[in-house]
């Protein structure tokens, strides 16, 4: 809780995140078409959508008046923060494989099948 009290709101603040925004991080994340065990017209089919998606994050900047100079930076603080919100997503699953394991809470069996990598 204090890494993304500390470290993730000041970056999303920083960044400006609004609702479109967060809705694009989120669908550039499920898009994600770098696995493993996917095949090669999902991965395909994955790319184009991430792709759409930061075209249309472009076009949402574009709107409002941003000059080049700031509409590159809006939508570059808008994928930078993607690395740093994964890692946070996977630290958090972390931790509570860890509190799991050594009983400390009681996990419904849903979260127990989720992957820690």
């Amino acid at each position: 809780m204090t890494y993304s009290v500390k470290v993730i709101v000041p970056a999303m603040m920083k960044a400006e995140i609004d609702d479109y925004a967060m809705t694009a991080i989120y669908a550039i994340s499920l898009f994600n078409d770098l696995l493993a065990d996917i095949t090669i017209e999902s991965r395909e089919i994955l790319k184009k959508a991430k792709e759409e998606t930061i075209k249309d994050l472009h076009a949402y900047f574009c709107k409002k008046g941003l000059s080049d100079v700031e509409l590159t930076l809006a939508v570059s603080r808008v994928l930078l923060l993607l690395p740093t919100l994964e890692q946070y997503g996977k630290r958090i699953r972390e931790n509570y494989h860890i509190l799991d394991v050594f009983h400390m809470i009681d996990l419904p069996n849903f979260y127990k099948h989720l992957s820690i990598n």
